[in-house]
């Protein structure tokens, strides 16, 4: 791992991005913040090695599930493009990918889609 408060950063991330709390209340554009501030913390922690080493798999992998079973459709939209990135990082060879969610999504006029991977953050 590159640095600790990298890895710190990221586990917190992980952990807010996952309460149940946060997913039910938190508002669009904070959702979106913080998924997007995760998915670049995943980018830079390294590579499959360095998350094994970590500790950060799970606590990540405990967020995504959570969020998955969310009956907030938004969440589960943002935390599929999560998923993709998380995967990358782990199996670059072979990556999930959520296309019919995405999809899907694209068809509803709020999806988040400024939380995808190499986008401008989205507005405060």
């Amino acid at each position: 791992i590159r640095t600790r408060p990298l890895l710190e950063a990221a586990t917190r991330l992980a952990d807010v991005w996952g309460e149940a709390t946060f997913i039910a209340r938190a508002g669009r554009a904070q959702q979106a913040q913080v998924t997007w501030l995760l998915q670049k913390c995943l980018v830079h922690v390294g590579d499959a090695e360095a998350f094994e080493t970590s500790g950060l798999i799970a606590p990540v992998a405990s967020a995504i599930q959570a969020r998955l079973h969310s009956p907030v459709a938004e969440a589960r939209t943002l935390t599929t493009s999560t998923a993709e990135v998380f995967s990358m990082v782990l199996r670059p060879d072979d990556p999930l990918s959520f296309e019919e969610e995405h999809e899907e999504a694209e068809k509803t006029p709020s999806t988040g889609k400024d939380a995808t991977p190499g986008t401008k953050p989205p507005p405060r």
